[in-house]
């Protein structure tokens, strides 16, 4: 869940770059700490 992400139309409208950061570009970054965080798991075991 991203809690950080954009959720007003009214702001993808003001500000289209502003709006691709957050919803993105931070979703992709979330997923990718989570997907090497997950990795780093199975070389444990």
């Amino acid at each position: 869940m991203h809690l950080a992400a954009e959720s007003h139309v009214d702001r993808s409208i003001d500000g289209p770059a502003a709006f691709i950061q957050t919803n993105i570009v931070g979703t992709y970054s979330l997923l990718e700490v989570a997907r090497h965080y997950w990795k780093g798991l199975q070389k444990c075991t």
